[in-house]
């Protein structure tokens, strides 16, 4: 009957390495999954929560969208970085009513899509984070139930790197 916590944890980015390495199709696919779902998500999300008293948005989007990177297609890193600009103009406009809205900006984390990933690759992204090794998916689950839960009452607005420290190495 009601929506406490939304979660919105989509990706695509192509088969090809490189910023300018994309066709068409590409940059239609990496924006309707990257950008265009979690903002309609969102918004209905939102609308969803207001008449129950509020809740929690949570957009999981991707360091690329801080810093970029650059094995990453760039219609992948906009999309991901427009997700930060929807959650922040989301989290101004709700407030009041009680949504709060967040974003989770992962580094590279070991998930079921990564099953298949040569171990050159993994050492290499899991190299990128200051810890040294990629995340698992239960240390960005952790962020996530935090931001969904009422122990973050008063965050909105804010993306979060969970990202073992890649971002602050990136000058």
């Amino acid at each position: 009957g009601r929506i406490d916590a939304s979660l919105h944890v989509a990706g695509t980015q192509g088969g090809r390495d490189g910023a300018l390495e994309f066709t068409m199709d590409e940059y239609e696919l990496m924006t309707a999954t990257n950008l265009r779902g979690v903002m309609f998500c969102s918004q209905y999300a939102a609308k969803a929560m207001v008449p129950t008293g509020g809740g929690s948005i949570v957009n999981f989007t991707s360091v690329a969208g801080i810093n970029g990177e650059q094995l990453a297609p760039l219609p992948y890193t906009a999309a991901k970085a427009g997700v930060h600009m929807v959650s922040k103009v989301l989290a101004i406009d709700y407030a009041r009513q009680g949504v709060r809205v967040n974003v989770i900006a992962p580094g590279f984390t070991l998930t079921e899509m990564m099953q298949d990933a040569t171990p050159e690759l993994l050492a290499h992204m899991g190299a990128k984070s200051a810890i040294g090794r990629p995340a698992l998916a239960s240390e960005q689950a952790e962020v996530a139930a935090f931001l969904a839960s009422d122990r973050a009452s008063y965050v909105t607005g804010t993306v979060i790197p969970v990202d073992g420290g890649w971002t602050a190495r990136v000058a």
